[in-house]
């Protein structure tokens, strides 16, 4: 009789009520309860630890596919037979099946593929950035992504076991909340923004990034070795310049300037960058792209112990501001020259919106008005809201997720 599965799911089991000790991430609440989710993420942003968590409450199966790999010699199909032989007709089963690190079996979307096939219960596969670069269109049509995001402040402080009282951004954006100082937000923008630095610190960011670019890349198999090594060189120079165009990043790493605008449209799929263009006619939409991490964690570990505060913050609510447009196919830009730092467009609704620490006035953001509906202005002080000018306490604006 087989038992390898028994001996996986037991471990997996002990993994668990380990697991349990730890607060959840707020995504756990948006699984739906069958179909198919793919959860791609950057290391360290806590896939592993949210399948633990899921599985202690839901149970069904867990399999990490490194150790089903490297341990048993074993495939995700000869994985599915055996869940087949066990349940039965699969497409009466609704045990859930959760898959972290699918990638490391070079075949999963076919296997995938397969169980979608067959089986109607909720299937949730985990995977480093490339997962969303190797969906094939069959599979694509099968499986929903839903990626695995940095920290917002108030997750962060959930899981440090604060008792918190989160707004949906939707909501924050349109109607405000009401501010709740709580201390910590500085050193979050430096050191939170990823559940790794709760235990192996800044260290551990750094070698997230390594990760994506000395194993991810080269899974990939798209670019050369020497492109590879030089890709370091270009995120340095993006922590210490996000507006840094194009051509001079290709002068100073000595790479082709295509070359250079698929390195960063990698990063930018692998979840590691945000490329914002400017606002305004699409005719130039690599001319003047604005890039920002996909948290201010990972300028920090990359800068520090210099670092611009400000930037850090812009860096944040550009992060906050992506995320709530990526769930509602909204567009986020910035805007170019003098005037508010972003433009959120929310359907035929244009926000302006001003970033900062201490004290803005409306005067700066004011500019666009004409190009815009409403001025939106973050920051811990601000003006009387009035004339399409609406000032967001900063500890309002934290409360969004």
């Amino acid at each position: 009789m087989n038992m390898w599965l028994d001996e996986i799911l037991y471990r997996m089991g002990i993994r668990a009520r380990r697991a349990i000790e730890l607060k959840e991430r707020f995504i756990l609440q948006e699984f739906p309860n069958k179909g198919m989710i793919l959860l791609p993420g950057i290391r360290g942003v806590g896939k592993s630890i949210a399948l633990l968590q899921l599985f202690h409450r839901v149970g069904g199966y867990l399999v990490w596919v490194d150790e089903l790999r490297l341990f048993y010699g074993k495939s995700l199909i000869d994985l599915f037979k055996e869940i087949e032989r066990r349940e039965g007709i699969l497409e009466a089963s609704n045990t859930p099946v959760m898959l972290d690190e699918v990638h490391y079996d070079p075949n999963w979307p076919e296997a995938l593929k397969w169980l979608s096939d067959v089986f109607r219960g909720l299937v949730i596969a985990t995977g480093s950035s490339t997962i969303a670069f190797q969906l094939s269109p069959e599979l694509a049509r099968r499986a929903s992504v839903m990626w695995m995001w940095p920290l917002s402040f108030y997750e962060w402080l959930h899981l440090k076991g604060e008792r918190v009282n989160p707004v949906k951004m939707e909501i924050l954006l349109r109607s405000g909340a009401n501010p709740e100082y709580r201390p910590g937000f500085e050193r979050f923008l430096r050191e939170g923004g990823l559940p790794v630095t709760f235990d192996l610190g800044l260290d551990a960011v750094t070698r997230s990034v390594e990760r994506v670019i000395f194993n991810d890349m080269l899974v990939l198999g798209r670019f050369d070795r020497r492109t590879i090594s030089l890709t370091p060189q270009i995120i340095k120079r993006l922590s210490t310049d996000p507006a840094i165009s194009v051509e001079r990043l290709a002068s100073e790493v000595g790479l082709s300037k295509p070359t250079v605008i698929a390195v960063l449209d990698y990063l930018e799929k692998a979840g590691l960058i945000i490329q914002l263009r400017p606002f305004g006619p699409l005719s130039s939409i690599r001319k003047g792209l604005k890039r920002y991490f996909v948290t201010p964690t990972i300028r920090y570990s990359l800068v520090r112990p210099h670092y611009d505060r400000g930037l850090l913050l812009e860096e944040y609510v550009a992060s906050q501001l992506y995320l709530v447009s990526l769930r509602n196919g909204w567009s986020l830009t910035f805007w170019p020259g003098e005037g508010p730092d972003f433009v959120l467009e929310m359907g035929d609704r244009k926000l302006g919106i001003e970033v900062g620490f201490g004290r803005k006035d409306r005067r700066q953001a004011s500019k666009a008005l004409d190009k815009v509906d409403e001025i939106l202005i973050i920051s811990e002080e601000g003006p009387v809201s009035g004339n399409r000018v609406r000032w967001i306490p900063l500890d309002s604006f934290y409360r969004g997720y």
